[in-house]
Formats: structure tokens, sequence, C-alpha cells
């Protein structure tokens, strides 16, 4: 609820806001840009939109990389007075484009094989809370959510490497849910501080089976993906105000997977009426 704090614009008016992060790890990058728009609908209720663009990298078995850029729109409204209950919901949508280099042995030979293919991804997104006082500047909120999005992807064809392979279309559906707590406390300055840690959960979801031919006859199965069940998340930022009506904010972030790998991310952001 940091976002809505930094998001929320003064009764009238329109604010608008932008957003850049960046997360790395083992074995991923990810970088996003967001701009948008938001408006004060009633005492503690906001309304935003919001366009993006992101990029992901990931490193594949046997020398495989994917690299995925996305462009899409979102929408959110939030209910988040000082104290008591919290909810914001939120739905996206994105046009996806994705470079696959496969690897693979080719004989006792590593060999490798790349191809493009277009996609899209739909998702929703709702968290609840209750922010409690916690002294006279602290808040306290429990907070869960829940996050459902479904990615499709048209087949295509590998144009390199000695064993290029043809594909079919592939989709996958993935279900998130998050139980922590947030804690923040206002310095005499009037910045706001907080911090917050919450268990992650990745539901049964639906296989990405991504099939494949080879030479028009072998056929390809490259099985779903590995992915963690279970991993913690820890977040802590500041939003401090410029001036009247304008904010900047700033957040670091660690995720520490169940098998052991971790991904660090820091998010810079500012927000001013109009």
């Amino acid at each position: 609820f940091d976002a809505i704090d930094g998001a929320r614009p003064a009764p009238g008016k329109w604010r608008w806001y932008g957003y850049v992060d960046g997360i790395g790890g083992e074995e991923t990058r990810r970088a996003r840009a967001q701009i948008g728009i938001a408006y004060l609908l009633a005492p503690d209720l906001t309304m935003g939109a919001q366009a993006q663009v992101g990029w992901d990298d990931a490193d594949l078995a046997l020398g495989g990389s994917s690299t995925l850029g996305s462009w899409g729109t979102s929408g959110f409204i939030a209910y988040a007075p000082k104290t008591g209950p919290q909810a914001i919901v939120s739905g996206t949508v994105a046009y996806l484009q994705a470079d696959i280099t496969r690897g693979y042995m080719n004989g006792a030979t590593p060999a490798t094989s790349s191809g493009e293919t277009d996609g899209s991804t739909i998702g929703a997104k709702g968290r609840i809370g209750w922010r409690m006082q916690a002294g006279a500047d602290s808040t306290f909120t429990p907070f869960a959510s829940l996050t459902v999005s479904h990615s499709r992807f048209d087949g295509y064809s590998e144009t390199s490497g000695p064993l290029p392979a043809v594909f079919s279309d592939f989709s996958g559906t993935s279900v998130i849910s998050h139980l922590g707590v947030e804690a923040d406390h206002m310095l005499p300055s009037g910045t706001l501080v907080w911090a917050s840690a919450a268990w992650a959960h990745r539901a049964d979801s639906d296989d990405t089976t991504v099939t494949g031919t080879v030479a028009g006859s072998l056929t390809l199965d490259s099985g779903s993906p590995v992915f963690d069940d279970d991993w913690f998340v820890f977040n802590a930022g500041t939003v401090h105000a410029l001036s009247s009506g304008s904010t900047v904010s700033v957040r670091g972030s660690l995720s520490v997977y169940e098998s052991g790998g971790t991904n660090a991310g820091l998010h810079l952001g500012y927000s001013s009426d109009f």
C-alpha cells in the first residue's frame, strides 16, 4: 500500500506518476518502465491507469536463453484509508515478443538453434489488508494477495543451428499468492519509511509444455518449466515529498527461493499533481 501513498492525488486533482525498476539474479534479469495517471474518486478511493514496457532475460539449459519484450497497459482501483480495511484490484494486458535460443547436444557437441515468436498475456491481482495504528506516526498492515495470469505464444520455426525445429503454439497459467506484513513510519521531516516481508506460494498451474519437430519427423517435448513453489519476498523503501503535490520514492527488494537462489531489485518513482 506504500505505492498508493506515493500515487495518491490531492482531492479533486489528477496525479501522474512514473516508475522504473530492475531485478537481477543468478539466471534471470528484468527491467520495467511505467507511466500513468491517478484520480481520487472519493475519500481514500483512488483509480488509475498506466502504460508499461518491459524486458526479461533468462538463462536456459545447455547454453540456451530467452529474451522477452513486453508492451502493455493496466489499471487499478484502490481503497486505502490511513487505518482500517485496505483493498486493491488491478488488471493488465500486454503484447509479448520473445527471442528464444534452445541449447541441445548434437551428438557429443553442444549446439544451439534460435527463433522468434509473438504472444500476449492477461492478468489480474487482488490484495486486501488491515492497517492498524502502531504509535502516533507508525502503522502496521497484515495483508494477503492473489495474482492470476495467462500467457500464450504463437508457434514458430527456428532459423539457425544444425538441427532447427518447428514448434507448436503454447500457453500457460500462473497463480501466485502472498501472505505478509507491512510497517511504515512517518519521520518528522515528512518522509515515509516502510518495510514488508511476505511468504509467496505458486499454486498448481496449467503445465506449459512446448512441443515441436525436427526434420519434419523427430518429435521434441520440452516438458514443463520447473519453478520454485515457495519463496520469501522482502521490501524496504521510502516516499519523500519534494514539494506540495510531488513525491519521489525508492524501494529495494530481495527474493529468497526454496532452491537457494536469490533475486535483488531496485525501484525508483516520481509522482506529481496536475
